[in-house]
């Protein structure tokens, strides 16, 4: 993807075209994941720590590159908006079967897992995309990254990402799943993150921002957040440090000068806290 891709969302390419990109890709993560699923299969156990990491650095990393690609395909917001419709019933579906097969492992549950995860990636960057169109200006997109970093760590901690990681039906629906060296499928990354990936990728695209430099900081937030998650053996929540990464990368043409613009983001990020607060404590 370069600086001058065009934005998702932008038409102009035959439907047989489009349809064509769009396989090719999917048929080149997919059959990554089956060279993994194979492959892994045959290396003896590394432990946790180096298992978990290379198999999550490879996930993370394949992911957000098939998103790239994805993301400059020319479709109408209509039929993104059907597409990611599609991806949540299909998605609903393919777990209803899952729930009996997957328990018994091998190549069945690795086929189901599969299938999941082309639902999540459809509904991740069709639902990053469609989010952006709603951020007007350039100057709305500081105030968005640090209320996501909020909610996120406070989910990560005390809320809804937390309950997920219990609940192995949850994981199914949220968590994209990947071959781990000596220890089969296993949910690694939620669909969150790679949504709001699009989301930064849509904006930068959108807003004239340099989509290497974007590409190169959103990569570098998911080994950052792995690789804390691994080394702390707790989840770690990707879009603070995603989100840190987006700004310093293009503060200077994102910040935000006008006072009045500054009073409402504090303004809305001082609500969102207290939202939190009051969850929190109702929760408890």
């Amino acid at each position: 993807m370069s600086d001058s891709s065009p934005p998702m969302g932008q038409t102009g390419t035959s439907s047989l075209q489009v349809i064509r990109r769009i396989g090719v890709w999917l048929l080149a993560w997919t059959g990554l994941f089956y060279l993994c699923f194979w492959g892994f299969a045959k290396i003896p156990d590394l432990g946790i720590v180096s298992s978990v990491w290379i198999s999550g650095i490879i996930c993370s990393l394949s992911t957000f590159g098939i998103l790239c690609a994805l993301i400059t395909t020319p479709i109408s917001r209509r039929m993104m908006a059907v597409i990611l419709m599609s991806c949540i019933g299909a998605n609903i579906a393919i777990n209803q079967v899952a729930g009996a097969v997957v328990p018994s492992g091998g190549i069945a549950a690795g086929h189901l897992h599969m299938g999941i995860n082309v639902t999540l990636l459809g509904v991740a960057v069709c639902g990053g995309v469609l989010l952006s169109c709603g951020v007007r200006k350039k100057t709305y997109i500081i105030p968005l990254v640090l209320a996501a970093g909020m909610a996120d760590i406070w989910s990560t901690t005390l809320g809804v990402t937390r309950q997920v990681i219990q609940s192995p039906v949850a994981m199914n629906h949220l968590l994209i799943h990947f071959p781990v060296i000596g220890r089969g499928v296993q949910p690694l990354v939620g669909i969150t993150d790679f949504a709001f990936a699009a989301l930064f990728m849509s904006m930068a695209g959108r807003f004239h921002l340099s989509v290497k430099k974007t590409q190169l900081v959103v990569g570098a937030s998911f080994v950052i957040a792995i690789t804390m998650a691994v080394i702390s053996g707790h989840g770690t929540p990707v879009l603070p440090i995603m989100g840190i990464l987006f700004i310093a990368a293009h503060y200077r043409d994102i910040k935000v000068i006008d006072p009045r613009e500054k009073k409402e983001a504090l303004m809305g990020l001082f609500i969102i806290a207290i939202a939190l607060i009051v969850i929190t404590l109702l929760k408890s």
